[in-house]
Parts: structure tokens; sequence; C-alpha cells
């Protein structure tokens, strides 16, 4: 009578095992989630306003690239674009990462937004951009 019943052990240890199996399963794909991006390039833009002088103000921009899970050379270029138009342009490479900064001097008459634009490029040939 025991082995119709809904507590029998065989199905005890058969749902015990899927159960098992699933959380293991979601265990795994969690720690994909933060894992598989560790092992991935980075790439990184910002601007501020370098004040340090007050009488010599500077919009600095600056343009990161890290792709430290190979040995190979990587370059960045970084652009930095005000609202009028006026642009500076620098670029650094090494192996594994590459950082450059530029910097545009303060005007009162060229407001609003400032835009970096990054271009990567790697040994092997492939380039993108970042914005």
């Amino acid at each position: 009578m025991l082995k119709n019943s809904p507590l029998s052990i065989p199905q005890l240890t058969t749902n015990f095992g899927k159960c098992l199996a699933s959380r293991l399963a979601g265990t795994i794909a969690l720690l994909m989630v933060f894992v598989i991006p560790a092992l991935g390039q980075t790439d990184y833009s910002d601007s501020w306003l370098d004040d340090s002088d007050p009488n010599a103000l500077f919009v600095v921009g600056v343009g990161v690239t890290d792709n430290d899970y190979s040995a190979d050379a990587i370059a960045v270029e970084t652009t930095l674009t005000s609202p009028n138009g006026r642009t500076v342009s620098g670029e650094s490479d090494d192996y594994g990462s590459a950082r450059i900064e530029v910097a545009l001097p303060w005007d009162w008459d060229d407001l609003g937004d400032y835009f970096v634009r990054l271009n990567i490029n790697h040994s092997v040939g492939a380039t993108g951009t970042a914005a």
C-alpha cells in the first residue's frame, strides 16, 4: 500500500535527485553571470573639469581599454569634442591595457555637453568604437 502513496521512498529519492540537479544547474548559471564578464575586455571613457589651477581650467577626457587575459598589443585613441566643435585627440598603446588623457582649455563661450570617443585597435586587426 505504501507503494502508491505520494510519500513513497522511490518518489522521494527521485524528487530529491531532480531538486538537487536543478539547484546545481541554477548555481552554475548564477556563477557564470559573475565570472564570464570578468574574463572579457573592458573599455571605459570619462570626462571631467580639471580645476586644480583656478587660473587654467581644462576639460579632460580619458579613454581606457583593458584586455588583460592576453598579452596582445592593444591601442586606444581618445577624441574629446566640445559643443562648438573644438577637438583634441591622443593615442596610447601597450601590451594588455592602454590609457590616454586629452584636455581642452576651458572656454566660457563653449558650454554644453562634451563628448569622448574611443577607437580601440587590437594587434589582431579588429577595431571597435565605444562612446
